[in-house]
């Protein structure tokens, strides 16, 4: 897993973080990853979450994808690509 975190600009001028979470089918990490995440204190910019999860046909890539739905991101937005 990689999360990056990237300063940018939006559509409407406020700064905000950017922070990407890419993962094949590893729901527990994911979890410990994602916690961490939204432990953290980012002060005052927004931060928009993307969770990136690799097609698998598995049993492990369904349970990837419910731990990255149920998740709740308290500092900003979440968007989950899969």
């Amino acid at each position: 897993m990689l999360a990056v975190r990237t300063p940018y600009r939006d559509v409407i001028g406020e700064h905000w973080f950017r922070i990407i979470v890419l993962t094949p089918r590893r729901y527990s990490s994911l979890g410990r990853l994602l916690k961490s995440i939204d432990a953290t204190d980012y002060g005052d910019p927004k931060v928009e979450l993307e969770i990136r999860i690799d097609y698998d046909e598995s049993d492990d890539y369904q349970k990837t994808v419910e731990v990255a739905e149920e998740f709740t991101f308290r500092h900003g937005t979440k968007h989950i690509h899969k």
